[in-house]
């Protein structure tokens, strides 16, 4: 069966386990990013039913993003880290171009802004529910929360980011999952 093979390559990546370190940070820079992701779900409305079922009141959900919330920047910022300081040795450093460099430095400065919103800033979720649910309609809706130097940096470089993947090598999120498919069911005839 080709879903379970296929699910396997896109969450363990078998094929890396040989290169023990990009392995470890390539999981963990993943991981972190799929639970900034889920983290960032808070900006659109609060995910009631998982405060319910974790059983944590307004100052729970509180420590809890902030706790885990923390552990994913954290995470996220080393494994990128790593994976850049990996482009200045052996053949990365040959194979490595400027928009390479480009993309991590960017990616270093949403996690850094992020990290710091998230350790230094007291941002009101519900000032920032606002402004995207106002930005969604198209009548955007400015508080003192988004007037904060760190929160329009990090808005700013992660809008940037955003428009610049369809065009570099950050596509491959979508483009591993055909490709893995179309070779695993080759592989299977």
């Amino acid at each position: 069966m080709v879903a379970p093979s296929l699910a396997i390559d896109e969450i363990i990546f078998p094929r890396m386990f040989s290169r023990r370190i990009l392995w470890v940070f390539g999981v963990m820079l993943h991981l972190s990013l799929l639970g900034i992701a889920v983290g960032h779900i808070r900006i659109f409305g609060e995910p009631q039913f998982v405060w319910n079922i974790l059983r944590l009141n307004e100052q729970g959900v509180d420590t809890f993003a902030y706790i885990v919330g923390g552990t994913v920047g954290i995470a996220f910022l080393v494994a990128l880290l790593v994976l850049l300081a990996r482009r200045f040795f052996g053949i990365m450093k040959r194979v490595s171009i400027p928009i390479d460099y480009l993309v991590l430095i960017l990616l270093i400065a949403v996690a850094i802004s992020g990290d710091y919103m998230r350790f230094f800033m007291h941002l009101d979720m519900s000032e920032v529910q606002t402004y995207f649910a106002s930005l969604v309609r198209f009548n955007p809706i400015i508080t003192p929360t988004i007037l904060e130097p760190a929160f329009v940096v990090h808005n700013v470089i992660t809008q940037s980011l955003l428009i610049y993947i369809p065009f570099s090598k950050i596509v491959h999120m979508v483009g591993s999952f055909v490709t893995n498919y179309l070779v695993k069911r080759r592989d299977k005839k």
